[in-house]
C-alpha cells in the first residue's frame, strides 16, 4: 500500500499481473492506463521481462507500507 494521493500508470511495453483489493487479479498490456485509488491494497504478482510503464504519484516521495498477508481478492 503507497502512502499518496494519485498515482496513474501507463504500459509501454510487455505485460504485468496485479491483485487489488475488492477488485481480484488484472492483467494490464500496452495501452493500458490505470489510476490506482489512494490507499487500495495491491501487489505484483508477476511481469514480462520486458516490462515497462510511466507511473505518475503524488506526492513524489510517497511512502510504501508493506503487509505479510495476501490481498484480498475478489471476482469482478
Amino acid at each position: 500500500m503507497h502512502d499518496c494521493s494519485f498515482q496513474f500508470y501507463y504500459v509501454l511495453k510487455g505485460w504485468a499481473r496485479f491483485e487489488y483489493e475488492g477488485h481480484g487479479i488484472r492483467t494490464v498490456r500496452p495501452g493500458d492506463c490505470v489510476v490506482q485509488p489512494a490507499g487500495i491494497r495491491h501487489r505484483e504478482i508477476e511481469h514480462s521481462e520486458d516490462f515497462e510503464l510511466i507511473e505518475v504519484v503524488s506526492p513524489a516521495n510517497f511512502g510504501t507500507r508493506a503487509e505479510d498477508e495476501e490481498v484480498e481478492a475478489t471476482e469482478a
